[in-house]
């Protein structure tokens, strides 16, 4: 897999990740690192109360204004388990605020504050005081 790229900040990185073709389809991979930092994806359990979600799409956390990417592919207007990528800013963990989308418009009520998951395995145990996280890479 070739990767490329123009623009990058202190919290980015481009890498590529050689794997053993088998039956001509390159397999998914999971990159594991040692951080300090929380994980990068999060679920959050609730309801959609309004309107449908787009894909991919920007949602944002009324009153802390946490945004993150739409994760969540199938059931854009009935989903319960709200599926989001690398969190900018810090959203509530004592106060369950609505997600709305900021291309859609679409809410959706928590039930739960955001739980950080592994993308991709099980992880592993951590190497002294880090712990492990993962990133899946796929074609």
């Amino acid at each position: 897999t070739v990767l490329s790229g123009s623009t990058f900040d202190a919290n980015d990185a481009l890498i590529s990740l050689p794997g053993k073709v088998n039956s001509g389809t390159e397999p998914t991979k999971c990159l594991v690192i040692d951080s300090t930092t929380p994980l990068v994806s999060y679920n959050v359990s609730g309801t959609v109360t309004s309107g449908t979600f787009s894909t991919g799409e920007r949602v944002q956390q009324s009153t802390s204004g946490a945004a993150a990417t739409l994760q969540n592919t199938a059931s854009l207007g009935s989903f319960t388990d709200l599926q989001l990528g690398p969190m900018n800013g810090y959203p509530s963990q004592s106060n369950m605020y609505t997600w709305v989308g900021q291309t859609s418009g679409a809410v959706f009520t928590p039930t739960s504050t955001p739980a950080p998951y592994m993308a991709c395995g099980g992880g592993g145990a951590g190497i002294g005081r880090n712990a492990k996280s993962g990133l899946l890479v796929s074609e």
